[in-house]
């Protein structure tokens, strides 16, 4: 596993063929893994000989976790950004009459 926002560096693969021997320089790697973001990625190796005989393909899982101190346990600060958004989502669905003395509601039909 790698830690998010870490540089990945692919290990790449060698493969050996019984005529032409090590063909390591000949495998391709498909796949891609993203470290900004926390998941499972697969990454795909493959060759063929000289002859264009192909190999089975084989995968390699990668697997990008949170950076230390940056999840997976709850708590912390909330920015006071975010917290302001909260407040105003939450004062939308607010009955606000009881707070100004003199106000009514006012029921449309149904």
């Amino acid at each position: 596993s790698i830690p998010s926002g870490s540089a990945y560096s692919d290990a790449g693969a060698t493969a050996q063929d019984n005529i032409d021997g090590d063909i390591s320089r000949s495998v391709v790697a498909t796949g891609t893994v993203n470290t900004a973001v926390v998941g499972d990625y697969t990454v795909t190796y493959n060759v063929s000989d000289r002859a264009g005989n192909g190999a089975t393909p084989i995968t390699r899982t990668v697997t990008v976790t949170p950076a230390a101190g940056t999840g997976g346990g709850g708590g912390g600060a909330v920015s006071p950004l975010l917290l302001l958004l909260l407040i105003l989502i939450a004062c939308q669905t607010c009955d606000n009459s009881a707070r100004r003395p003199g106000t009514r509601k006012v029921r449309t039909g149904r």
